[in-house]
């Protein structure tokens, strides 16, 4: 008689290798596949342009591209030595993909800086000479006339109200509900467009006052139809503390999807050469044993 006995493998490590790819995939899923999935032609177009390499982060309210990095390309156009040649390649770029970032002659030069052996060039949107806030696009370029980086904020199908509220009156409602002090410097007092989060654009005043004692700042939005303060923000920041309504990115999202990412990476790999080491010392062994 023969008698056989298999030694059977672990299935509890597999489960736990597929739950690292999971959190190993999740960061690239919602960065490239759930916000980008209404936008594959764009995206797919891009990189099959400037190459493959690149991460995209979309803005889902504006419907574009917020970030293009993680890669670069040459753009064909030699050294970038001047500001000019940095604008001028900026500008030919983002013409040239004008569909992709919402670019129809809404743009106007905000910026050129030159650092770190590249150059970063930002415009603003405007709409009928006013600014529409928050309405941005950038361009990175290194010295090598690469392209770097990109990302493009713009509002699309922009409109406006005529104002009611004049500069003075709007000064003064933002000064009421301002500090109790005698001393207040107005450091703007601009209309803009203000993108509001009902999907609608308003025109408002933004209006920034200071004062020294006490220590205070804040910017309010005041729509120049309604007379309504629609937003708030304080311009005085103590210690560590962070003016959320100023940014843009969320950073903490970013590092977190990284760990995760880089978790699912640890889990993986150790479990493998746990695998090994276990598979290796209790190999799957046959035991043939004859009875006459």
């Amino acid at each position: 008689m023969k008698k056989i006995q298999i030694k059977k493998g672990f299935p509890i490590y597999s489960v736990l290798i597929i739950l690292g790819l999971i959190l190993a995939r999740t960061p690239f899923v919602n960065a490239d596949e759930t916000s980008l999935s209404n936008n594959t032609h764009f995206i797919e177009s891009f990189k099959q342009k400037y190459g493959s390499n690149w991460i995209i982060k979309w803005n889902e309210i504006t419907d574009t591209p917020h970030s293009i990095l993680g890669s670069s390309y040459d753009l064909g156009v030699g050294t970038i030595s001047s500001e000019e040649k940095a604008e001028m390649t900026a500008t030919d770029f983002l013409s040239e993909n004008s569909d992709m970032f919402k670019i129809n002659n809404n743009l106007k030069l905000l910026s050129v800086e030159q650092g770190n052996n590249e150059w970063y060039v930002e415009y603003q949107q405007y709409h009928q000479d006013l600014i529409v806030f928050n309405g941005q696009a950038f361009v990175t370029l290194s010295n090598n006339g690469e392209l770097i980086s990109t990302g493009s904020d713009i509002y699309s199908s922009v409109y406006v109200d005529e104002p009611f509220l004049n500069k003075e009156d709007a000064i003064k409602l933002a000064k009421d509900n301002f500090s109790n002090t005698p001393k207040v410097e107005i450091k703007k007092a601009l209309l803009i467009i203000y993108p509001g989060e009902d999907n609608q654009y308003y025109t408002v005043w933004d209006i920034q006052l200071f004062s020294n004692s006490p220590l205070e700042g804040k910017e309010y939005f005041i729509d120049s139809v309604s007379g309504n303060i629609i937003s708030e923000n304080n311009l005085i920041v103590s210690g560590d503390e962070e003016d959320e309504s100023n940014v843009k990115n969320n950073d903490s999202e970013d590092r977190n999807g990284q760990i995760i990412f880089l978790l699912g990476i640890v889990i993986i790999i150790a479990l493998v050469l746990l695998v090994l080491y276990r598979y290796n010392k209790n190999k799957p062994t046959r035991k043939i044993k004859n009875e006459i």
